[in-house]
């Protein structure tokens, strides 16, 4: 075939490619441009809109609803803001009695109290035993047999000052650490003379080392004119305690010294004159950091 006539052939081939793509796109454009106008027509159609208003019922008809009005009574249905007669149970109310309800009363009209409405409520009366007095009163001579009862005595309720001795011998008496412990520390939060001096004396007296450190942990003056601040000062010469619990000593004396003076640190010097060098150093740091603190600023 003459090669002019292929690349003629060749060019007409092209040329029908080339329109038969051009119709595609244009029929693609026109489908795009209508869908386009469509919702550009309806969205302008939407915005031109009064807003809608939901519609009110007719005045007569509101009126009814107010009043009741047309509305017809059922038989059983008592008129309302009438009292209810006796023994009248209205729709929705729980009767006296049921779970839930108010309690039952009586055939004469007066309602149950005390252990008569608990029994009408279906609970069973039954005979309690008594609290012993003795561990009421802390009486060391049961630690024997009711020591876990004293114990607890003594960690859920307050003591008097009239206890004090009795709480002061179950320290020396009880078997069990715990059951110290607790005496201890009720005798530590009643704060009274007479619970500090069993605690001064116990600290002096007792052969347990944890226990002296307890009863220090409760000795606190208020100032170091404080009679127990001098009972304090003296116990740096004692043989009986550990390094640890005059260390104890040394931080209560700071903070006395620290709450009589207001913060002034002067107190050291005249203080120093009556404990031990080390020991005045030891409360000399405890007093650096508790103006750190600025507790006392």
């Amino acid at each position: 075939m003459d090669p002019r006539r292929q690349a003629q052939q060749r060019r007409i081939r092209k040329k029908h490619r080339e329109g038969e793509i051009f119709r595609r796109y244009l029929a693609i454009s026109l489908v795009c441009l209508g869908a386009a106008t469509v919702i550009l027509v309806g969205g302008l159609w939407w915005l031109t809109q009064p807003p809608s208003t939901p519609q009110q019922a007719p005045l007569s008809h509101q009126a009814s609803l107010r009043t009741g009005a047309g509305k017809k009574p059922l038989l059983d249905e008592p008129p309302p803001n009438r009292p209810p007669a006796p023994g009248e149970i209205r729709p929705g109310e729980i009767p006296p009695g049921a779970p839930g309800g108010p309690p039952p009363r009586p055939p004469g009209g007066q309602p149950l109290k005390g252990k008569n409405l608990l029994v009408q409520g279906g609970w069973e009366a039954a005979d309690s035993v008594p609290p012993d007095p003795g561990i009421l009163t802390l009486n060391p001579e049961l630690l024997g047999s009711l020591e876990p009862d004293l114990r607890r005595q003594l960690e859920t309720t307050p003591i008097s000052d009239e206890l004090v001795e009795n709480a002061r011998v179950i320290v020396y008496e009880a078997s069990e650490p715990r059951t110290r412990a607790a005496a201890l520390d009720a005798m530590g939060r009643l704060d009274t003379d007479r619970a500090r001096d069993a605690l001064m004396e116990i600290v002096e007296n007792h052969p347990g080392g944890e226990e002296r450190g307890i009863a220090l942990d409760f000795i606190r003056p208020r100032g170091l004119g404080d009679p127990s601040a001098r009972w304090l000062v003296g116990q740096f010469q004692s043989d009986r305690l550990e390094d640890r619990q005059k260390k104890q000593i040394a931080f209560a004396l700071a903070l006395a010294g620290m709450m009589e003076s207001q913060g002034d640190l002067s107190f050291l010097s005249k203080l120093g004159e009556q404990i031990p060098a080390r020991w005045q150093k030891e409360i000399e740091k405890s007093a650096g950091i508790l103006a750190a603190g600025g507790r006392f600023k």
